[in-house]
């Protein structure tokens, strides 16, 4: 079985194992504590071709790139209202986007 294809079957496996209420005591913890997540990151990290498209793997997705452009519009308007980062930090922050498959340059 293809990695993805695998990696995609895990998912489904634990989102159905939640919804059925099999894993009750992950219920009250991070979604990013349970194995798959933090399982695919280290195989992205040993793994160039994996690495090349992680950011669009459901496994990721679900947890870093899953808000509505809307969301992310308001968390942004947030951060420039608090003067969190100078103009130069978010040009540094866009090199993220050239990485891993994300493409929102």
């Amino acid at each position: 079985m293809q990695l993805y294809a695998r990696l995609k079957l895990i998912l489904k496996n634990l989102s159905a194992k939640k919804h059925s209420g099999l894993l009750e005591s992950e219920r009250n913890s991070s979604i990013s504590s349970s194995m798959d997540y933090p399982q695919f990151c280290a195989l992205a990290a040993q793994d160039s071709k994996v690495f090349e498209h992680f950011r669009t793997n459901p496994i990721y997705t679900a947890i870093l790139e899953h808000i509505s452009p809307e969301l992310g519009q308001q968390y942004l308007n947030v951060v420039l209202q608090r003067n969190c980062f100078s103009m130069q930090d978010f040009e540094n922050f866009k090199r993220n986007d050239l990485y891993g498959g994300g493409g929102n340059i």
